[in-house]
């Protein structure tokens, strides 16, 4: 694969999930950010949130299906098909 063509995929992949993001509500991006950008762990966020460690954990398992719902179905808004 050309690094142009690598180059393309990859904008094409950042819109993807900038678009799927902005399906989230607030609760919801700041779950995925503590999780995967801040690479937090469960017993941190529970703190942060204000929650239990297993709470943070279904929401997050929430998004995270969600997150999959909208990249199945990009033209849908993925929070209204559950």
């Amino acid at each position: 694969m050309e690094l142009a063509e690598k180059d393309r995929e990859s904008e094409h992949w950042k819109h993807e999930l900038a678009a799927s993001l902005s399906t989230l509500t607030n609760e919801q991006r700041q779950l995925v950010r503590a999780r995967y950008f801040d690479q937090k762990t469960f017993e941190e966020m529970a703190e942060e949130f204000g929650c239990d460690r297993r709470t943070v954990r279904r929401r997050l398992t929430e998004v995270i299906n969600l997150l999959g719902e909208f990249s199945e179905n990009p033209e849908g808004d993925a929070s209204e098909q559950r």
